[in-house]
């Protein structure tokens, strides 16, 4: 069997539609070779529509994630319990032969923007030069943290 981080990124890398952010499309990015992967799903502008960590069979952590994104919370109005949700994916789902009952378990926040909302709003962003977080106001252009930005 492929490592978990094979697996996911053979079955998840399509591009799919940047989560109520814009009209264009966001990719999986890998940001984790640990044991359980860390994705962003992330639009060309930067804004992170996902963050997923990945796990094997039925082995899952929420406090991982809420530890990944507690040192934002405050910045973008607060994450509750209720916004970290958990999937499973089955070797049926992801069409590989395999005894086994739940192939991996995703656990994963949604960034939750709308566009009615005020533009300045601070959202959640991947750098596109360094691969780490950053925050700034969700109708920004620039795809660099400010640590990018001044090198």
């Amino acid at each position: 069997m492929h490592s978990l981080r094979e697996l996911v990124s053979s079955q998840f890398n399509l591009p799919v539609s940047c989560y109520r952010h814009c009209s264009n499309q966001a990719k999986l990015i890998l940001l984790s070779a640990s044991e359980q992967p860390l994705g962003c799903f992330v639009c060309p502008s930067g804004y992170i529509s996902r963050v997923v960590l990945y796990f094997e069979g039925g082995k899952v952590n929420t406090k991982l994630m809420k530890d990944l994104l507690s040192r934002y919370a405050d910045k973008l109005g607060g994450i509750r319990d209720s916004d970290i949700r958990i999937a499973s994916r089955h070797p049926w789902d992801l069409n590989i032969d395999s005894s086994a009952e739940t192939l991996l378990q995703e656990v994963y926040w949604t960034q939750n923007y709308k566009r009615e909302e005020n533009n300045l709003r601070p959202a959640l962003f991947l750098c596109s030069n360094c691969n780490s977080f950053f925050i700034q106001p969700v109708n920004s252009s620039s795809s660099l943290c400010e640590k990018c930005r001044k090198s």
